[in-house]
């Protein structure tokens, strides 16, 4: 056993990076808290989302409109539905897997579960980019886009790519450092924005059409993942003497042989689950592109009309994904914290991390939701989006729905309860299939019916998650009741922002006239919104729900910026 032992430590220091790294103390990488992780993440995601709510309107512009867009979007669905089946679940098994091994106080392991999950994705990515490429064509034919097929083909390589870079992401996050995911986040966005634009922007006036600008665009989305990766390859060489340093200090202990076939079996006994949730959500997306249009020109809807429909569906999801997108970065932050209090059979720890996941999540979601619900038509305009601003008002509180499923999925997969967590939402999915077959038929409906289908479907796992939850964290885990301070002081906030914005909007209104409705929008918007963040603030720390140890945990340096019923709150 001693010899099988020495023989791992030393295949770990032979490949382990030699680089000094820049975020050791004492052998030791940096790990960051639940709330400085969120941030961190969240700073990069909003960033990101920003970028691609830009991106939106100009990249519709060069694809002539919504109908141009719609096919750039259902290019983007198939992707996202093959790529999460090639790697949703990776940097999850990677990340809970790091996390076990780390909480035990095995860096040999934890190493070798590394490579062995960076050889696992590459088998799997390069079969998926494979197969990606051989059904361009049927699939750009079954989805009613037969415009995508270019696009699906440069786009497949992607998926290859970005199977090796979930595996790093995986690593870093189990390991509570979500600084190289954020990064290269934020300049795998740019690269891609700046990439898609430029190219369309040239095959456009090169002459090409439609099936070229697309294929242009997706050639971005694989240029901004290569970037990503090379970022946090280059992030885990720099943490090559911490590695080195945990391995020598743990020779002298006692550990248990951890075999190779043992970590592909966890990583798959992790990652299945994951992946199958994962798939089945965007196969929901996938029924969407493949139902929408054609029932919507079943209840008598023109096809061109029906697909700037879908268009403007789209772009609305576009919107959502933002803070959507912050409950992920949380979920990212969070599952480490309960996977180790779990793996160390401290139900009340865990219990009580996920309460606090839930605080961080409501304190995020309500508030955008409520936003997004009463300013809607002021959002749209100054994003220059030119569609029913009506499509976001209405999916405007899914936000916080889905964010609560998503978090509650996170929560379950720490505390292994893997299966029961995708069992719920493939029955959420399966009934938004069967009522968006009915309800996008019906002329009053039309494309909302497809929003109620969204509703019904998340609000079923929903409540079989809490319930099950309960179950397993036991009386402890009581997350209705963080609810309650962010929903009442956004409802304040709420019609304090507005009083603000209409007041301005009125007076801007007399002054210059209706020939600056652009530049009145955005005046009146920037100081009722900014408004809104600090009284939000302030009656939060009014009510108890936001307390300097709060803001403290994410950074001390940022609680003299609170407002003082924060400063004040222990």
């Amino acid at each position: 056993m001693e010899n099988n032992e020495e023989k791992k430590i030393e295949e770990i220091k032979e490949d382990a990076p030699e680089r000094t790294p820049s975020e050791s103390v004492k052998g030791k990488t940096k790990t960051q808290s639940i709330g400085k992780g969120f941030v961190i993440l969240s700073a990069a995601t909003v960033a990101v989302k920003l970028m691609s709510l830009i991106f939106v309107p100009v990249m519709s512009a060069l694809l002539g409109g919504d109908e141009g867009y719609a096919a750039f979007g259902a290019t983007n669905e198939v992707f996202a539905f093959i790529y999460v089946i090639a790697t949703a679940g990776i940097p999850v098994a990677v990340s809970k897997l790091v996390t076990e091994l780390t909480a035990v106080e095995d860096p040999v392991a934890r190493e070798r579960a590394f490579k062995v999950a960076k050889r696992v994705t590459a088998i799997v990515g390069a079969f998926f980019t494979a197969l990606m490429i051989a059904l361009a064509r049927p699939l750009s034919l079954w989805i009613g886009y037969e415009e995508t097929w270019a696009g699906l083909m440069c786009i497949a390589p992607t998926i290859f790519i970005c199977a090796i870079l979930s595996v790093y992401r995986g690593y870093f996050q189990g390991r509570k450092n979500m600084t190289p995911t954020a990064l290269s986040q934020v300049a795998e966005q740019i690269v891609h924005v700046c990439f898609s634009i430029a190219a369309v922007a040239i095959l456009k006036k090169l002459g090409f059409g439609l099936v070229e600008a697309v294929a242009g665009a997706s050639l971005g989305t694989a240029a901004g993942a290569f970037v990503a990766l090379i970022i946090v390859y280059i992030f885990y060489r720099r943490s090559g003497r911490a590695i080195r340093d945990e391995i020598v200090a743990a020779k002298d202990r006692i550990l248990e042989p951890v075999t190779t076939k043992s970590i592909v079996r966890k990583i798959f006994y992790y990652g299945i689950p994951i992946t199958l949730s994962s798939g089945i959500q965007y196969g929901g997306n996938m029924i969407d592109v493949a139902i929408l249009k054609n029932r919507l020109v079943y209840g008598g809807i023109e096809e061109g009309i029906a697909k700037g429909m879908y268009g403007s569906l789209i772009k609305a999801r576009q919107l959502i994904n933002v803070p959507t997108a912050l409950v992920t970065a949380l979920c990212v932050s969070i599952l480490p914290a309960i996977a180790g209090a779990f793996a160390l059979k401290d139900t009340k720890k865990a219990a009580e991390n996920a309460n606090y996941g839930f605080k961080l999540c409501f304190m995020a979601a309500v508030p955008i939701a409520g936003a997004f619900t009463v300013f809607s038509k002021q959002i749209y305009e100054i994003l220059r989006f030119n569609t029913n601003n009506l499509i976001l008002t209405a999916m405007a509180t899914s936000i916080l729905i889905t964010g609560v499923v998503h978090l509650q999925s996170s929560v379950l997969n720490s505390v292994n309860k893997l299966f029961n967590a995708t069992l719920h939402l493939a029955i959420g999915i399966a009934l938004k299939a069967v009522l968006n077959y009915f309800l996008v038929a019906i002329p009053s409906l039309n494309i909302y019916g497809a929003i109620i289908s969204t509703y019904v479907s998340f609000l079923v796992p929903l409540i079989l998650n809490a319930i099950l939850i309960r179950r397993t964290l036991g009386r402890d885990f009581r997350f209705v009741r963080e609810a309650k301070a962010p929903i009442v002081c956004t409802l304040a906030m709420l019609a304090g922002a507005f009083a603000i914005y209409f007041g301005i909007s009125r007076l801007l209104g007399l002054i210059m006239g209706t020939s600056f409705s652009y530049i009145q929008a955005l005046i009146s918007f920037a100081p009722a919104a900014l408004f809104g963040l600090w009284f939000y603030a302030f009656l939060m720390g009014a009510m108890g729900g936001l307390t300097r140890e709060d803001v403290s945990s994410v950074s001390p340096k940022l609680v003299k910026f609170m407002p003082k019923t924060v400063r004040s709150k222990k």
